[in-house]
């Protein structure tokens, strides 16, 4: 998806707010993509919204809620760019082409953040996307990122720093009328990894069904 750092505003607040790399970070020199302002947009598509607080001090927002997904009592939103926590916010964060942009419910829990690839020899920057045919079979592998500390994203996704996860589930994932996907762990296609963190799938209908969960976290 195509986007650009512009003025955001959550549902709760009475104004727009900056959202462009460049206003809200000295660092950068001029305005670009962010991930607050990018998820914004994959919102306005399904025709959602967002919530969250407004920090003068910081520039930027505390997430509460995406979509129907409203944080609860001590959980709390993170942000990770190419499966690396950011060490600032999402408006004061500037993206490079392909970056990959995800935003991690109850992120701070210690549990490994997964992330779910087309299965390949272990280095170089893996593919976000693959494309096959109905009926035919697809080898994915599933890598834990467990260091869950902020710091300076990769200018690429990449298998660096991760190891094959072997307690993990691909399932099929169900899409609402609105476009929000949800994992279905008990459905009878999931399959789970084995010793290098690889599983086959085959995929009846055409669509983007697999993800991978463990313990509840997503990749």
């Amino acid at each position: 998806m195509l986007s650009t750092g512009h003025d955001i505003r959550a549902a709760s607040d009475s104004s727009e707010r900056p959202c462009d790399g460049e206003a809200n970070n000295p660092e950068y020199t001029r305005p670009g993509p962010t991930p607050t302002a990018a998820a914004v947009d994959a919102m306005s598509i399904v025709g959602d919204s967002f919530d969250g607080q407004w920090y003068p001090g910081y520039d930027d927002y505390f997430l509460t809620r995406w979509g129907p997904d409203a944080e609860a009592e001590g959980m709390s939103w993170g942000v990770l760019v190419n499966d690396v926590f950011t060490n600032v916010g999402g408006c004061q964060y500037e993206l490079g082409d392909g970056d990959g942009v995800l935003w991690a419910y109850d992120a701070f829990a210690g549990r490994p953040i997964l992330a779910l690839y087309p299965a390949g020899d272990g280095g170089g920057t893996p593919p976000l996307t693959v494309t096959v045919e109905p009926g035919k079979p697809l080898t994915v592998e599933v890598r834990g990122y467990t260091n869950a500390e902020e710091g300076e994203p990769p200018p690429a996704p990449t298998r660096a720093g991760s190891i094959p996860d072997a307690s993990a589930y691909v399932s099929p994932a169900s899409t609402t009328t609105k476009g929000f996907e949800r994992v279905q762990t008990g459905d009878p296609a999931t399959v789970r990894t084995d010793a290098e963190g690889r599983a086959t799938i085959t995929f009846a209908t055409p669509g983007w069904p697999a993800h991978s969960s463990s313990a509840g976290v997503r990749g």
